[in-house]
């Protein structure tokens, strides 16, 4: 699992979730700390939980450079987000907002890791 969210508390309570369910979990803080994990071809991350709003470079900019470039992780992400927009809606994923219930969280992952 990739976690990208610029609230070190939100990660830290879905880093502990999801590794008591059995998935390692990355996280990084912000865009550019993403970008640079998501464009090494090496790597790959059963999902991808991605915050909409984050320094430097946005979650949907995120989203759509994986589109462009590595689909097969684009199908896997979980978009979270504090606010409604019609942008959410034109991804096709799956939506998070916050504040989160913990079960609703775990369910999305493992929908979009296809564990379900």
């Amino acid at each position: 699992m990739l976690l990208v969210d610029d609230e070190r508390s939100i990660r830290l309570v879905l880093r502990r979730t999801l590794a008591k369910d059995g998935w390692a979990v990355e996280e990084v803080g912000d865009g550019a700390a993403a970008v640079a994990l998501l464009d090494d071809e090496r790597r790959s991350w059963a999902a991808i939980v991605l915050d909409v709003t984050l320094p430097g470079v946005s979650g949907i900019e995120i989203y759509r450079r994986l589109q462009a470039r590595r689909p097969d992780l684009a199908r896997r992400v979980v978009l979270t987000t504090g606010a409604s927009s019609d942008l959410l809606d034109d991804t096709g994923c799956p939506v998070l907002h916050k504040p989160f219930d913990i079960e609703v969280a775990r369910a999305l992952v493992r929908r979009a890791a296809g564990a379900d």
